[in-house]
């Protein structure tokens, strides 16, 4: 994952199933389990890019992740990893 240079400043690409970019688009998939190096904030702005096809620009509406846990369990996910909740931007 890295910045976009492309005068969307701020905007994390992340690399990701073409299926599954496509299940975010239609509104099927609202949360992914990915890598958090470094952390992901609330608001923050991913580009989804698929081995093929167009790439999606989406927001992170919330965060579960090692350092903010969810109710059920503090151990839940090992510490470098988050489920993101993504809303299209």
């Amino acid at each position: 994952m890295d910045s976009v240079g492309d005068g969307h400043a701020g905007v994390r690409r992340v690399g990701m199933p073409a299926a599954q970019v496509e299940a975010v688009r239609s509104g099927d998939l609202r949360n992914a389990l990915l890598r958090a190096d470094p952390p992901f904030r609330p608001g923050e702005r991913l580009r989804l890019e698929p081995e093929s096809g167009p790439s999606l620009d989406v927001e992170i509406s919330y965060i579960t992740a090692a350092e903010t846990p969810c109710a059920l369990s503090p151990e839940g996910l090992r510490s470098g990893f988050a489920i993101v909740s993504l809303a299209l931007a």
